[in-house]
């Protein structure tokens, strides 16, 4: 598992190091305004990990997938990529493996294990 966070990156060095990609990438920086301290930063997020994972050991997986899916885009129209696969549809749930569930304009449902989710509007 990874977490990347980009923090203090200028645009254009985003764009020339992800190329077509950079479309969907920001830094706190370019959002805030203002220079983000690393160490800060660091120092905070670890501490929040780690509440969320006592929560986890505490509540069990129920109670964080609950917080999850409220902070999430469910209920919206989505577009998912994954691997060379585009499919368009409204994001449902979030199962109990953490797939994303899809449904699709016509009818049928798809389990979204990995790729890149894009919200688009409202549903």
């Amino acid at each position: 598992m990874g977490i990347g966070v980009n923090l203090n990156v200028e645009r254009d060095m985003l764009d020339r190091a992800l190329g077509e990609a950079a479309w969907g990438a920001v830094s706190l920086k370019e959002v805030l305004g203002r220079e983000v301290d690393r160490v800060a930063f660091a120092a905070t997020f670890l501490e929040n990990l780690e509440k969320r994972y006592q929560q986890f050991l505490t509540d069990g997986k129920r109670a964080v997938m609950e917080e999850w899916k409220a902070r999430s885009f469910l209920g919206r129209r989505v577009v998912v990529i994954e691997e060379e696969v585009m499919v368009e549809g409204v994001a449902l749930d979030i199962d109990e493996r953490g797939y994303l569930l899809v449904l699709l304009d016509d009818g049928s449902q798809v389990h979204v294990r990995e790729g890149e989710v894009i919200p688009l509007s409202r549903f």
